[in-house]
């Protein structure tokens, strides 16, 4: 994965080791299997973990029956090292991973690692992790501490009872063996550990955390560096499955961890969301293994944000071999603090919309507010792209730099692309293919004077086969601005306007430049342009079948608008220097028109 965004396959794994932040299973005493016994987890048979006791346990009784899980799921004499408990307090944390050691020798059934050799350890893989580093490597990870499995544990705060949690990875395979989750009492001598904060709510340990020890500032010890504070958030972690195995509860980029350590290739895996989460900026790349994440709502609206007031990268990354799908119930919300990257960007992979929301996100500069794609393929088949802006030239809502836009439902709305004076593509700019079966694009603008694309902005190829583009606005081609080739076969272009600050504007619903422009079917209404009302065709030839298809011109209530008669109130084609041809009045399904033929023979009037 990228070395910028720091999530490749060692990074995951060394962020499960050194802060582990999975928590699995719920908060009632029976829950917090890593999986149903019986499935898979990651090709192996998972563990189910022992349940808590009626309510809560004591600490001590929590680390001896981690102690006896650990026992019971790695092999006789594998050596363990015990890594890290991340928790507010060092006295708490040194407490529990004493007590585990303690509980470890006392069987006998394992071999613990000396810890005093650890600290040289976690410094010379601090500095490993900062590189580009492959799949295979994350083996080296065992060799150099000379464990075949690593723990580690996590403290969280459950209301007026603690979570604490407890892993073991084996090295070699890189996978969780043992998940343990124990729910405890806020009793004396917790509060004691904890000291006056430990009823304070506690944040998540990041991937990104610098600390080497696993512990968050307390007393006793010389403290690591704290990480970034999270946003307390009350509600229950999400689930991740793997098909319909739940694998457990855990947080969103606990959940993306999971993947790339357990990940086959072709496997389909489901985050739902429980709660409303604020993720640094990831990159969801495996290697080259394909598969498919798709990120929903465990029940509910959910929203998932930038930790951090200013990203310098996309939310999500969608590499080569990754097929990320959002569905309904889940939000993906930007900053108004001019965010140098879109929400989702896809580069190589393929985005699927089925439902959800992407809104409130200002891009800097390079373009696509709420979805930009360098290659690979997006498909829009329900959902919501709005309130997205982008300083650059193009694409307030989506921008496809290179690769193909497939849109049957769903709705583009309220996003502005450009200044003042430069912008294409208020809803949508493609350079490349843009298919369209449905859906609505309405409500966006682009703001260049001379430009155009209020709704949509192709470079390339266009066919409308559906759907609804309204109420748009731009200099040129208010609804639509197609440089290359547009094909309109179904559909409805109504309400756009084309205007700029010299009080003129061309294509109120449609301008074409470069190719062609064929229309067999939908309607062209009640647009309105200085001239082409509601088309403007400009050296490109222009065609209208007798079959199907209707312009509205000044005689229908559904009238498209120019400034004067002799600027096409229906349409304007227009040659520099050579010729020009205009109707005024409605081309009706049967009429034919022909940028070919001058006259009533061509259909112009």
């Amino acid at each position: 994965m990228s070395t910028k965004m720091k999530r490749n396959i060692l990074f995951a794994a060394m962020a499960a080791m050194l802060e582990f932040a999975f928590v699995f299973g719920g908060c009632a005493s029976q829950s917090g299997s890593a999986a149903p016994t019986g499935e898979t987890v990651g090709g192996q048979p998972s563990q189910a973990a022992a349940p808590a006791s009626s309510g809560s346990m004591s600490l001590d009784e929590a680390i001896a029956q981690a102690a006896a899980q650990m026992e019971a799921r790695l092999p006789a004499r594998t050596e363990v090292a015990l890594i890290s408990v991340s928790s507010p307090s060092a006295s708490f944390s040194q407490y529990v991973l004493d007590g585990l050691e303690a509980a470890l020798v006392r069987s006998g059934n394992l071999v613990v690692v000396d810890r005093a050799n650890l600290d040289k350890v976690r410094a010379e893989l601090g500095f490993q992790m900062t590189g580009e580093v492959s799949d295979a490597s994350a083996k080296s990870i065992g060799q150099m501490v000379g464990a075949g499995a690593i723990v580690t544990g996590s403290l969280s705060n459950i209301g007026t009872l603690f979570r604490l949690t407890f892993k073991a990875i084996e090295v070699e395979r890189a996978v969780v063996a043992v998940s343990f989750p124990a729910d405890i009492a806020n009793d004396e001598r917790v509060r004691a550990l904890l000291g006056q904060g430990g009823n304070a709510a506690l944040p998540r340990s990041s991937a990104q955390q610098n600390s080497t020890q696993g512990t968050a500032a307390g007393s006793g010890t010389a403290q690591a560096p704290a990480a970034p504070a999270r946003p307390v958030i009350q509600a229950a972690p999400g689930a991740l499955y793997v098909g319909d195995a739940l694998q457990g509860e855990m947080d969103l980029l606990d959940a993306l961890d999971w993947i790339g350590l357990n990940a086959k290739s072709g496997g389909k895996y489901t985050i739902a969301l429980g709660r409303d989460e604020a993720i640094t900026p990831t990159e969801l790349s495996y290697g080259g293994k394909t598969l498919t994440i798709t990120l929903k709502s465990a029940g509910g609206e959910h929203t998932v944000s930038f930790e951090g007031a200013n990203p310098s990268y996309s939310l999500f990354n969608v590499k080569s071999g990754v097929t990320f799908t959002l569905e309904d119930g889940v939000t993906l919300r930007g900053t108004q603090n001019s965010a140098a990257k879109s929400l989702v960007e896809v580069t190589g992979g393929r985005f699927v919309m089925n439902g959800g929301a992407i809104t409130g996100n200002k891009e800097h500069n390079r373009g696509g507010g709420g979805v930009y794609m360098a290659s690979g393929t997006f498909t829009m088949n329900g959902g919501t792209i709005s309130g997205n802006t982008t300083s650059g030239d193009r694409g307030g809502g989506v921008y496809v730099a290179s690769g193909s836009f497939t849109m049957s439902g769903g709705v583009i709305n309220e996003n502005t692309s450009g200044s003042l004076f430069t912008g294409e593509g208020g809803g949508v700019y493609v350079k490349g293919t843009f298919t369209m079966s449905g859906g609505t694009i309405s409500g966006n603008t682009s703001r260049r004077t001379l430009g155009g694309g209020g709704g949509v902005y192709v470079q390339g190829t266009f066919t409308m086969n559906g759907g609804t583009i309204s109420g748009n606005t731009s200099g040129k081609g208010g609804g639509v601005y197609v440089e290359g080739t547009f094909t309109m076969r179904e559909g409805t272009i109504s309400g756009n306007t084309a205007d700029n600050l010299a009080g003129s504007g061309y294509g109120g619903g449609v301008y074409v430049t470069g190719t062609s422009f064929t229309m067999s079917g939908g309607s062209i209404s009640g647009n309105t342009a200085n001239s082409g009302g509601g088309v403007y065709v400009e050296r490109a030839i222009f065609t209208k079948s007798g079959k199907g298809g209707v312009i509205y011109g000044s005689n229908a209530d559904e009238a498209n608008r120019a400034r004067a008669d002799d600027q096409g109130h229906a349409v304007y084609w227009y040659y520099p220097y050579n010729d020009s041809k205009k109707r005024n009045t409605t081309a009706r399904a049967a009429t034919a028109m022909d940028s070919t033929k001058n006259g009533p023979a061509g259909g112009w009037e």
